[in-house]
């Protein structure tokens, strides 16, 4: 049935992403840390999951890795490994990190075990990201943990990695016009696809001194306006860029602003 879901939808929309978030443990004994789990989620469950990822049945996979890093029997990079081994298409693999636990009780986690997991999470080729459940962990902000995940692993954007099964060809790069506003110093772009692909993101890079930043904006959008950063610096350089549907990136733009006078 999974087959055939997947299959449908890219009959359908060929661009849509379809996922699927297994429990994390396949079977007992896989990993063989896991040994001694009690649940089989391949018996108990109905479903191969780890059959799915090695065919390639989804465009991501969030396996839900709802455990610590320091638990020997279910150690989150430990599974997450095994889950990446299984990953014989290539497809993405996004863990499943358990925010619900960041709790404040004295049986949750405190909110350095996500931001470990995180990192866990960057240091194993294969995994591309994080999927984090629930809203609710975000919406009631708790250990400031928002905050904490904004000023550290995430405090840059990026783009979600590129689905290169279904397109590896990147769009046409665009014709850009830069400029300054009079009156702000912001600076200003006019942006004109090229091709016949539609523009999905544009990725904006901005230079000031020696430190670049990343913004991301719809690709129907044709003008934009950067501001002065927070110390009011005005940008010296723009690189942009055309993202397509799949998260292919054309190659960039790179514009030089002069300072007005």
């Amino acid at each position: 049935m999974i087959h055939q879901v997947y299959v449908g939808i890219k009959a359908a929309k060929p661009w849509v992403k379809f996922g699927i978030s297994p429990f994390g443990v396949w079977r007992p004994g896989f990993p063989p840390e896991t040994s001694g789990n009690a649940f089989d989620s391949f018996a108990e469950l109905y479903g191969d999951s780890r059959k799915w990822v090695l065919n390639g049945w989804g465009d991501y996979f969030t396996p839900q890795l709802y455990w610590p890093i320091d638990r020997p029997e279910l150690s989150f990079p430990v599974l997450l490994k095994w889950w990446v081994e299984q990953n014989a298409k290539g497809r993405h693999i996004w863990p499943g990190n358990y925010l619900d636990k960041v709790n404040g009780t004295p049986t949750g986690w405190p909110a350095q075990e996500l931001l470990d997991q995180i990192a866990a999470t960057r240091a194993q080729p294969g995994a591309t990201g994080n999927v984090f459940f629930s809203m609710r962990s975000f919406m009631f902000a708790r250990e400031s943990l928002p905050e904490k995940l904004v000023a550290g692993p995430y405090a840059s954007r990026t783009l979600v990695p590129a689905s290169t099964w279904l397109d590896s060809v990147p769009p046409l790069s665009p014709i850009v016009r830069a400029g300054r506003d009079t009156t702000t110093g912001a600076s200003t772009i006019s942006l004109q696809p090229q091709g016949s692909e539609p523009v999905w993101l544009w990725l904006v890079r901005t230079r000031i001194g020696a430190d670049w930043t990343t913004e991301v904006f719809p690709g129907l959008q044709r003008f934009l306006m950067i501001p002065r950063n927070a110390n009011g610096a005005m940008a010296d350089e723009l690189a942009v860029s055309a993202v397509d549907r799949n998260g292919n990136e054309s190659a960039a733009v790179l514009l030089g602003l002069q300072s007005p006078p």
